[in-house]
């Protein structure tokens, strides 16, 4: 991302009113345990490492939907 990273709009997007209940999937290509947890400590809904397994991105979507839906 070229002005912010990943971290900075989920820290971001979890502060604003009107879109902290949008969940939010980081995607990395570095298998970094304090990554996945910085990402969990900012408010991500879930961390995926590339490349992606494009049958689970898809069913941790459907998850998510279905859980702020409700």
């Amino acid at each position: 991302m070229p002005v912010i990273n990943g971290f900075q709009a989920t820290r971001y997007l979890k502060r604003q009113e009107d879109t902290q209940h949008i969940p939010i999937i980081l995607i990395s290509g570095q298998e970094q345990t304090s990554s996945k947890i910085w990402g969990e400590k900012l408010g991500a809904s879930d961390f995926m490492l590339k490349p992606l397994d494009k049958t689970k991105l898809l069913t941790t979507i459907k998850h998510l939907v279905n859980i702020t839906t409700k």
